[in-house]
């Protein structure tokens, strides 16, 4: 894919010093993230074979390809099946166990930082997305390829409005509402609206987090309250059988007496 450097209505950059502040952040952000990405390799490591770290090749600014950098959350060869270059859910068989949470939380994209360091992507711009639905989006949405002339971001207007992926027939019209919000970045871009991305990213994440902590934690609840429940049956099922003995029993006793005393 070969694009041409100019388009109006869209800025390649929201400037020099911009860029080059936001590659010395992502410098400092991921020397400190280094702990947390040991942990998440021995998560990773533990719970699925393959590598920690995913590559693939993936169209950037002007169309040209660079290697994006992800912690793995599928199974090995996962990515020949095309049908996931179209959209991923977490209740694909092929995401790990681990994968489901880290793709929840986003911290799979964490290793994007790097990216960021290389200058390959922005903190914010539209978002790095696999050449088989490059092929689909750019057929069905006119201007699509509009958002190669400017770098990928970690983040973007559109991934924060949507909360689930779409699959199947959706994907279109899914990515329509993204492409919108896309272009509306792109033509009115600048340091201080990146700020605001930032911001609301960081909003989103957090209230994904509390969510799917919140689910997680309702669920327990409940199936501890039905294990309870279960129990409590059980012992007055048992009390109640007891109880029936007893009173056989005593009624026994009084039937022999009767034989016993005419």
């Amino acid at each position: 894919m070969k694009l041409s450097k100019r388009a109006s209505g869209v800025r390649a950059t929201a400037g020099p010093l911009w860029s080059a502040t936001q590659r010395a952040l992502a410098l400092l952000l991921l020397c400190g993230a280094l702990p947390l990405l040991a942990v998440l390799w021995i998560v990773v490591r533990a719970t699925s074979r393959g590598p920690f770290l995913y590559w693939q090749l993936r169209p950037g600014l002007y169309g040209r390809p660079f290697r994006v950098c992800k912690i793995r959350t599928m199974t090995v060869g996962a990515d020949r099946n095309r049908a996931n270059g179209l959209g991923v859910t977490r209740e694909n068989p092929d995401v790990t166990s681990a994968g489901r949470w880290l793709r929840a939380s986003k911290l799979d994209e964490l290793p994007q930082l790097w990216n960021v360091v290389r200058g390959e992507m922005d903190f914010v711009g539209p978002r790095p997305i696999a050449d088989s639905l490059v092929e689909l989006l750019s057929r069905e949405i006119p201007g699509f390829e509009a958002r190669f002339r400017a770098k990928p971001g970690l983040t973007s207007v559109g991934q924060i409005s949507i909360v689930e992926n779409r699959v199947g027939h959706e994907v279109v019209d899914d990515w329509r509402r993204r492409h919108e919000a896309e272009l509306h970045h792109l033509a009115h871009r600048s340091a201080a609206y990146d700020l605001v991305v930032i911001f609301l990213t960081v909003a989103y994440l957090v209230r994904r987090f509390c969510n799917e902590f919140g689910a997680r934690l309702l669920r327990r609840t409940s199936e501890g309250e039905g294990s309870t429940g279960a129990a409590f049956e059980a012992v007055g099922l048992q009390l109640a059988i007891d109880g029936r003995s007893r009173d056989a029993e005593q009624a026994g006793g009084l039937a022999r007496g009767a034989v016993a005393d005419p």
